[in-house]
């Protein structure tokens, strides 16, 4: 799927759109999950070849801080 596509489609119809940092963030502040549980996270999928922008990643450690 086109992600930028399918993100806009989902915003024309009300849904709410959260993307893998949005989820990492949340679980954290909901108390599911460790910073170090969500770092760990996000540092697994970059080594797995998995694209994270630098922008998000900031903001996700800035969030764990």
């Amino acid at each position: 799927m086109d992600e930028a596509k399918g993100r806009t489609i989902c915003g024309k119809m009300g849904i709410v759109v959260m993307g893998t940092i949005g989820i990492l963030i949340g679980s954290y502040e909901d108390n599911l999950i460790s910073a170090d549980e969500a770092r760990r996270s996000i540092d697994d999928l970059q080594r797995a070849g998995r694209h994270i922008g630098e922008r998000h990643y900031r903001m996700l450690l800035d969030r764990l801080q």
